[in-house]
């Protein structure tokens, strides 16, 4: 893994988050993707991270599971990153 700069971290995070509001990805796949390119951590250590389950953070990269905005927004923190509402175009 190759350790961005604060410029190429913003770039990538822009163009996943475009990626989300075209539909392209989910927001599991966002999480997945930032945990694994940009922290470099698997499940169990992020989870720790975070202060979720493992299998809570399974389940919100594979898209399961009914969590709460408490939950998802604890594990999008680290990346600056909430769950909203957006207007639509």
């Amino acid at each position: 893994m190759k350790k961005l700069s604060p410029f190429e971290r913003e770039v990538y995070l822009n163009t996943l988050l475009e990626k989300l509001r075209n539909h392209e990805i989910t927001e599991g796949n966002v999480l997945a993707t930032l945990r694994k390119n940009i922290l470099g951590m698997n499940q169990e250590n992020y989870a720790a991270l975070v202060g979720l389950s493992r299998k809570t953070i399974s389940d919100i990269e594979n898209d399961t599971g009914k969590q709460t905005l408490p939950v998802i927004n604890s594990a999008f923190k680290p990346f600056g990153l909430r769950l909203g509402l957006q207007l639509r175009r």
